[in-house]
C-alpha cells in the first residue's frame, strides 16, 4: 500500500519507508493466524491516512479487498491504482470493477503486472497455497 498526497510526500505500509525490523514484526504477526492480521492493519492505516484527492497504489490488489475502499476514500478527485500480476486474480478483479462500475470511474486504474524498482524482465514466483506470499524473484 503506497499513499501519496498532492504534495508528493509518500507513506508506505509495505515499502521501503518501514524499517526491516518493523516489516519483520508485521509479517510475524500475520503468520500467527490470530485475530490480528496484516490485512486489518492496512485497513486501519488506510482509514486514518487516505484522504480525498490522494493517489493510492495497491501493489498486490488480488480481489480488491483494499483497492475498492481506497478508491472510495480518494473520491472523484483522487486515483487508486491496482497492480495484480496473477492472471486469474487480475481477471476476477477486472470483472468486479466492471460489475461495480468502478472500472468506468476515473478513480481506479488496473494493471495486470507486478511492481519492481528495476526495468526489465524477472521471474515471478506464484505461491498457489499462499498467494499473498507470491512475488518477484
Amino acid at each position: 500500500l503506497l499513499l501519496t498526497a498532492n504534495s508528493g510526500q509518500s507513506l508506505s505500509s509495505g515499502g521501503s519507508m518501514l524499517s526491516d525490523d518493523v516489516k519483520k514484526q508485521l509479517w510475524a504477526l500475520e503468520r500467527t493466524g490470530k485475530s490480528f492480521c496484516f490485512e486489518k492493519l492496512v485497513e486501519e492505516v488506510g482509514a486514518y491516512v487516505i484522504r480525498p484527492g490522494m493517489l493510492v497504489i495497491d501493489g498486490g490488489a488480488h480481489f480488491g479487498h483494499h483497492l475498492f475502499p481506497m478508491a472510495c476514500r480518494v473520491g472523484a478527485q483522487g486515483l487508486a491504482i491496482g497492480f495484480e500480476p496473477i492472471p486469474e486474480f487480475y481477471e476476477r478483479l477486472r470483472a468486479q470493477c466492471e460489475q461495480t462500475m468502478f472500472f468506468h470511474a476515473p478513480r481506479i486504474r488496473l494493471f495486470g503486472a507486478a511492481l519492481s524498482d528495476r526495468v526489465g524482465r524477472v521471474k515471478f514466483n506464484w505461491s498457489r497455497t499462499r498467494p499473498a506470499m507470491s512475488g518477484l524473484q
